[in-house]
């Protein structure tokens, strides 16, 4: 790359000033685009193109966001909602366990508690 460099600095220079120029060009298209946009164009004062245009960013931004969630959601694949569904299931069983375990807990205590004065 160096070398070519040495062996073409015009061509070097044209190419950079070329990319530079465009950059430039692209970014004052993004500005005008921004200032001039038929939803900004029609409202007068600063203060409404201002509001007009961030309401804008905000609905465009509002929109690539849930455009986001939905390919997100997609990417979900039968299996791994099987997948999620079985770890549901399996928590939901863990669940039933466990209160099954407290009320027998329970009853014993209470077994317990009715005998003892029988014993004494």
């Amino acid at each position: 790359m160096k070398k070519w460099i040495k062996q073409h600095p015009k061509k070097f220079k044209a190419r950079g000033w070329k990319i530079v120029f465009s950059i430039l060009v692209a970014y004052l298209a993004f500005i005008c685009y921004g200032a001039f946009s038929p939803a900004v164009s029609m409202q007068d004062g600063g203060n409404e193109r201002q509001e007009i245009a961030a309401k804008e960013i905000y609905e465009n931004n509002k929109l690539i966001s849930q455009q986001k969630l939905v390919d997100e959601a997609s990417k979900l694949t039968p299996s791994r909602t099987k997948e999620i569904q079985q770890l549901e299931s399996s928590l939901l069983n863990l669940i039933k366990l466990n209160f099954s375990l407290l009320l027998l807990t329970l009853l014993l205590l209470l077994i317990l508690i009715l005998i003892e004065p029988e014993i004494s």
